[in-house]
């Protein structure tokens, strides 16, 4: 436990001293999405390829593959994060190797310390938006090492997704944190 504490604070300046980049839109909230229509307009192959994409997702953030990363946004996809309760990002990224350095630097730390976090993708609510899908979920982010026999939680957040509907790639990503004290940031 004592290693998981004090690789924490590094990881964290180098998270929070990153660039931050112009957002070209503002930050969603759970209540611009609570009036959507879920699942409507969207069909099986549809459904089974956003839960793919997904789980591509979920897949790459826990191996730390960047390049699988990269290849899930669409050209002109942006990565957003966002303080829960504010409409400006904290940080936007929007070509693929902006995304890929960004993903470098926030999982340096993890690496460097022999960090693993997993997370859980849950409760996702899919809504047809004409030539996007959009979904919003929430993610639950684990983080242990070695020295500690049970995973501890870094954070949950609600994630909205823009996939374009005729490539199935990511448009734009959104994290929000549901509690401002992330850990070591391993989104």
């Amino acid at each position: 436990m004592q290693k998981l504490t004090k690789c924490l604070f590094p990881a964290a300046v180098l998270a929070l001293g990153m660039p931050v980049a112009a957002a070209a839109q503002d930050c969603p909230t759970a209540d611009d999405w609570k009036d959507a229509p879920t699942i409507s307009g969207v069909d099986n192959d549809e459904r089974n390829a956003v839960s793919d994409l997904l789980a591509r997702y979920a897949w790459a953030m826990n191996n730390r593959q960047i390049d699988a990363l990269k290849a899930l946004f669409a050209d002109g996809g942006s990565y957003v994060f966002c303080q829960m309760g504010k409409r400006t990002p904290d940080e936007s990224y929007s070509s693929k190797d902006g995304i890929g350095r960004h993903f470098e630097a926030v999982f340096r730390p993890l690496t460097d310390n022999g960090l693993n976090a997993k997370r859980v993708l849950t409760g996702h609510t899919i809504d047809n938006r004409g030539q996007d899908i959009n979904v919003t979920m929430l993610a639950i982010v684990f983080i242990q090492n070695f020295d500690s026999p049970l995973p501890q939680l870094d954070y949950f957040a609600d994630i909205f997704v823009t996939i374009d509907r005729a490539t199935k790639l990511i448009k734009r990503l959104v994290v929000t944190p549901g509690d401002g004290r992330v850990s070591i940031r391993a989104r």
